[in-house]
Parts: C-alpha cells; sequence; structure tokens
C-alpha cells in the first residue's frame, strides 16, 4: 500500500524525519480521506490497511541515522549506503579506542561479527535468552536487541588469551 522510495530527494526527505514521513505516507498513500475536523491516528490508519506500523518504527529508532551527509542513494540498486568519508569517519572514531594497530584491527573483526549476528538474528527471530548467551560468550554487548562491540571486552580477551600478534 505503502509507495516505494525511488528517488533521492524522497529517500532524503524520508532521512530527514522518518516518523513523521511515514505518518504522512500512510494517509496519502492508503488514499483515505477524512474531514478537516477528523485527524486519525497514523498507527491505526496502519492497522486496518495490514501495514506493519510497529515494525517499520522499531527499525526507524533503531537505526540510528545521525547525519543526512554521512548517507547517499543509488536510484538504480534502490539502496541507502554510507559514504565512504562517513566510513572513514567511523574508523576513526574507533580508533580513538584503541592503542594499536593489533587492537583496531581486532575491533573491526568484533563490529563485523555484530553485524552478521544482528543478520542472523533477526532473520531467524533469536529470542533475547539466545541473544545474550552469545553475547556474554563472545565479549559483546546488547543495546535494544542490537549486538554491540565491547571495546574492553575484547581488550581483555586479547590480554588472557594471548591473540593479540593474531592481528598484527
Amino acid at each position: 500500500v505503502l509507495k516505494e522510495l525511488t528517488t533521492k530527494k524522497e529517500v532524503f526527505k524520508f532521512l530527514e524525519n522518518p516518523i513523521n514521513y511515514l505518518h504522512e505516507a500512510i494517509i496519502k498513500d492508503t488514499g483515505v480521506t477524512f474531514s478537516e475536523k477528523a485527524a486519525p491516528a497514523p498507527d491505526q490508519v496502519a492497522k486496518i490497511f495490514n501495514i506493519p506500523y510497529d515494525g517499520i518504527t522499531d527499525k526507524i529508532y533503531r537505526a540510528r541515522i545521525g547525519q543526512l551527509g554521512n548517507f547517499d542513494f543509488d536510484e538504480k540498486k534502490s539502496i541507502i549506503y554510507l559514504t565512504d568519508e562517513a566510513k572513514e569517519y567511523i574508523c576513526e572514531q574507533y580508533r580513538e579506542y584503541t592503542k594499536d594497530e593489533a587492537e583496531t584491527k581486532a575491533f573491526m573483526l568484533m563490529q563485523k561479527t555484530c553485524t552478521l549476528l544482528n543478520d542472523y538474528t533477526e532473520r531467524f527471530n533469536v529470542d533475547m535468552i539466545d541473544r545474550n548467551q552469545i553475547a556474554e560468550r563472545l565479549g559483546l554487548r546488547i543495546n535494544n536487541k542490537t549486538f554491540i562491540p565491547y571495546v574492553n571486552g575484547f581488550k581483555k580477551r586479547m590480554e588472557h588469551s594471548g591473540t593479540k600478534e593474531n592481528f598484527i
């Protein structure tokens, strides 16, 4: 029912204020009209049309969009992606928390692991009990169902296991 975002202009309008954009799209794209006195709740209209409102808003809140300049949109592939400059900036931020190249490499590996785990656990509906066990075993943290690297955790793991040389 909701119109797909196909142009860079639409995507960036969405990214400026995703919740407001979603609310406007629900009202506009469903074609339901109301008198000026009646202002329907977008979440209720979404229910009528079987639009997964809670799922969409949950993903919006978890996305942590940040600065719009960090993103670009490929209209041919219909994907939003981080710019190379944003990736570089993020890497520089992580380097502040690590002492040397080995720790930086280990942290980046942890970040990749978190990305894969987040994708896997979402796709296969892994419950929070299992997610917490995975996080504990791997020295990760969980924030709002999302795996995140734990800098002090991986530093301690490297020290105690003597694996730092594996990252040099």
